[in-house]
Formats: C-alpha cells, sequence, structure tokens
C-alpha cells in the first residue's frame, strides 16, 4: 500500500509540465484589483478584499500563468471547463467561509464590547 501511494505521489510530481512558467505577480495584482472592482459594486470593501485575497491566494495555487490567462477568457466568455467550474466552487466556498469566519469575529467582539 506504501509502495502504490509513493508512484501516485512520484507520477504526480513528474507529470507537471516542466514548462510552467509561475503567475507573475503583477497578473495577480492585475486580476485582484479586478475581482475587488466587480466585487465593490454589490459589497463592502472590506468583504471584497477578503474574498479577492482569497480568490487570488487560492488561484495561485491551482494555475499557472497559462492556467489562470486560460481561466480569465473562459470566465470573460462565460463558459467554463468543468476543471475550472470546480476550481471555482471550491474557491468560493472556501473564501466565502473565510468570510463569514471573520465576520462571526466581528460580531463575537461586538457582543463581548456591549457587555
Amino acid at each position: 500500500m506504501k509502495r502504490f501511494f509513493a508512484t501516485a505521489l512520484l507520477m504526480s510530481v513528474f507529470s507537471m509540465p516542466l514548462s510552467a512558467e509561475p503567475i507573475p505577480a503583477d497578473l495577480l495584482n492585475e486580476q485582484n484589483a479586478h475581482c475587488r472592482k466587480e466585487c465593490g459594486v454589490m459589497n463592502n470593501e472590506v468583504i471584497c478584499r477578503i474574498l479577492c485575497d482569497c480568490a487570488m491566494d487560492h488561484f495561485s495555487k491551482a494555475f499557472d500563468k497559462a492556467g489562470l490567462e486560460a481561466y480569465v477568457r473562459q470566465a470573460e466568455a462565460g463558459a467554463f471547463s468543468e476543471e475550472n467550474k470546480q476550481i471555482t466552487m471550491d474557491t468560493g466556498a472556501a473564501c466565502v467561509g473565510q468570510v463569514d469566519i471573520i465576520l462571526r469575529s466581528l460580531q463575537d467582539k461586538r457582543d463581548q464590547d456591549k457587555k
């Protein structure tokens, strides 16, 4: 069983493209700014900062430069691949969860301050 997991791990590492270019910081910053602008139309600035920073963190782990560029093109076209739909769902759930934790913490602090 240990051999199977070791083999699977090695296969996943060696199947990664050697030419995968990391996402440049300026591209992540550009996408973060776009995210905040779009989010800010309907939401509080603090919530948007948390959501967008979280999303960029998830995207930087899920994609290389070419992958993020493809994701952005798909988003603009409104047609995600199945893999990118799943990444979107996972990122959304994680980031909304983060906002929820922070808001609950703030509410708890306000409740404590009232006592």
